[in-house]
Parts: structure tokens; sequence; C-alpha cells
């Protein structure tokens, strides 16, 4: 299995995983790429990984620069809502808007969740970027991390990372988060991938794999401190120490997608059921979205075709098994924003200026023009 240090890959690592899988003698082998997307999707295609931890974005991404999908999403891992973020020096960049102009730099991880985010981020708010070379490279969030370290507090830069470098970064005298994935739903999402052949080969293998995961997920998340601990114990493993201020808020920042909040995006709940949480044909059409509004994609490679991508088959079963991991899970669908009291309201900050486009009504008339319908669907 290739992956690369994310924390939300910490439970497929877990010893509770490797004892799992022991219980039919299966053994994993994991891989770190350093957030190598694309030579991860070389490999489910030339065999050098049989399965792979992924990123929607990413599976776009390099499917598109390769010119085949190799792999399927069999289910949801995770998604980001504030472990992946962009941090600046705030000498230089008090909020995102300071980023709007001509020679500014972003330092991201190409191919990855990291220049996903910043992407999202410009496709809303930084209109002036969208055809600048903006784009510096590091290879992995660590590399991001050391850039960051060495780079000047004058520089009117922005780095991207993930955890467990996040909060490393913001411990950094004078930095600042000024946007993270927790602005957003549905953008930052972190799938388990098969090889198509392994898929086709090892189904049964497959079924017990991703159960064995969903097991383990509930031995930490049903503990009161099981995450955190697991985190730090993961990190450790990973060559990295995490403080447990740290790896409280790597937790605060993942949300992990349990069983049943995956029959969701499969399709297998009902919408009324899903309590907002969306398909995964939706999350892959917003993704390639603003993907293409930056141009980082020419088109939606599987417009209309999104469910090539996915295999539901694997959660199928497991429901029709009555598959359960060892408590009662509920589904934590989307939330609603909370009231703000005026307190509140004082404290809020500049962040940026959404990009809105204008909606065109035909002249002296209170109708829609084409263009209007078009942009209010969009």
């Amino acid at each position: 299995i290739c992956g690369d240090s994310f924390a939300g890959y910490a439970v497929v690592r877990s010893a509770e995983m490797k004892r799992e899988l022991g219980t039919r003698a299966t053994r994993l082998k994991w891989v770190d790429d350093a957030g190598d997307y694309t030579a991860r999707t070389k490999a489910l295609g030339d065999g050098g990984c049989d399965v792979a931890v992924h990123t929607i974005d990413a599976d776009l991404v390099t499917g598109v620069a390769l010119g085949a999908f190799p792999a399927s999403i069999i289910f949801v891992i995770d998604e980001s809502r504030g472990a992946d973020g962009v941090v600046a020096y705030k000498a230089a960049v008090p909020n995102v808007q300071a980023l709007n102009q001509s020679g500014v730099k972003i330092v991201a991880t190409p191919n990855s969740p990291s220049e996903t985010l910043a992407r999202q981020m410009i496709a809303g708010m930084l209109p002036n970027l969208v055809n600048e070379t903006w784009l510096e490279e590091a290879e992995g969030a660590e590399a991001s991390y050391k850039a960051l370290t060495r780079g000047s507090p004058s520089d009117r830069k922005a780095y991207v990372l993930w955890e467990p470098w996040l909060s490393k970064a913001l411990e950094v005298d004078g930095v600042h988060r000024i946007y993270d994935s927790a602005a957003t739903s549905g953008a930052i999402v972190d799938v388990m991938v098969v090889s198509r052949g392994y898929l086709t080969s090892h189904t049964d293998e497959m079924v017990f794999f991703s159960e064995a995961y969903f097991r383990s997920l509930w031995h930490y998340a049903s503990q009161p401190t099981g995450m955190v601990d697991l985190v730090i114990a993961d990190a450790r493993e990973q060559g990295s120490e995490l403080t447990s201020d740290q790896a409280k808020a790597t937790v605060d920042g993942i949300v992990w997608r349990t069983t049943l909040e995956n029959y969701a995006p499969m399709g297998l709940t009902p919408r009324y059921e899903a309590r907002g949480i969306p398909t995964m044909e939706d999350m892959i059409s917003g993704i390639s979205r603003f993907l293409v509004r930056t141009g980082k994609l020419d088109k939606n490679p599987v417009e209309g075709r999104e469910h090539e991508l996915y295999y539901d088959a694997i959660l199928r079963q497991m429901q029709s098994t009555r598959f359960h991991p060892g408590g009662q899970e509920e589904i934590r669908g989307s939330s609603e924003l909370p009231a703000l009291d005026s307190s509140a309201w004082d404290a809020l900050t500049v962040v940026g200026n959404l990009d809105a486009k204008s909606i065109v009504f035909k002249r002296n008339s209170s109708e829609l023009s084409p263009e209007g319908n078009r942009d209010v669907r969009e």
C-alpha cells in the first residue's frame, strides 16, 4: 500500500490494523512516497502497489497526466476540516487578500491536496492569480515547513502544509494561518483506492481489508483519547515527535468517515438519511470545477461518467451482511453554522474578497439573461 505521512492515514498504519489483518495471515507493507502522487498513480498501474491512499483531486489530476485511471475508489478515509492549511508571516501577509497581486508565490506540493487547497482559495478569492505562475514546488509538507523556516518575514509568500507539519508551522514566531480546509466542504477528501486488476482478482480480500480498517477505526475512535494517542504514536513511527496539543489540533482538523458515513457517498443510503453528506459524483464534479477554473485541468475528464472512478460493491456487500465494526455508529452530517453574539461579530477579521460573478439580467427586465441563468446554476 502506497501513501505518505499525513496523519489521516494513521489508522491504516496502526498496530490494530496489523492485528486485524493478522487474523487471516495478511501482511501489509507500507511504502512512503513522500507525497509524490504521480508516482503513486503510476505504481497502481504497473503493479508497484496494489492499494493506495489518495485524494479525489490527486486521482483526477494524475489520471489526466498519465492518460489512464488505473485504480478504483472503494471507500472514503477522511475529510480534511482544518488539517490542511495555508500559513504565512503575518508581517507581510496579514490575510488572503494580501496575496491578490502579481509576483506572489505559494509553496505547495504539486498534484497534491496542498496544491488543490491553494487552487480552491485562488478560485474563490484571488482572481489576479488565476493566470499567474504562482506555484513554488516543494516535495511534501515537511519540505514546505523547511522552506517556511528559511523564509523571510518580509516575503509576500504563503506555504501550504498538512498535519502534523501544519501545527508545527503555526508555532514558528510570526506565522499565522490565513486559510484552511475548514473553510470548505468536500474539497480535500482522502480515499482508499485499489488497482483495478488487483480488485478484480482479490475482491473478497478487499472486503476483508475494508472490514479490518473500519474495525480498527472504531477501536481507536471509541476510546476517549484513542485518536490523539494514535496520532502521537504514528508520528513517532514516521520519525516526528508531536506534543499533546499538536496531536489534538491534528485530530480536530480531520473527520474520519465511519462505515455508515461511507454508505452515503456511494449512494447506498437514502438522501434524507445522509444528513447532507455529498455523493461521490457530487464531490468529483465539484472538485473538477475549481481545478478547471484555475487552469489545472482543461475540463472534467469524467464529466457524466463520475461513477467510473469508484466501485461500490465492497461497501454494498458489507451493508448486505450487516457488517458492524464493534459499536453503535451515527452519521455525522453537515453541521449548521452557529449564531454569533455581539462580541463574536466584533472579533471578526478580514480574510479576503469572494470573487463572485455578476448576475446578468435582460435589459429593462426582471428576467435573467441566458448567461445569468447559467451563472446562477453554477
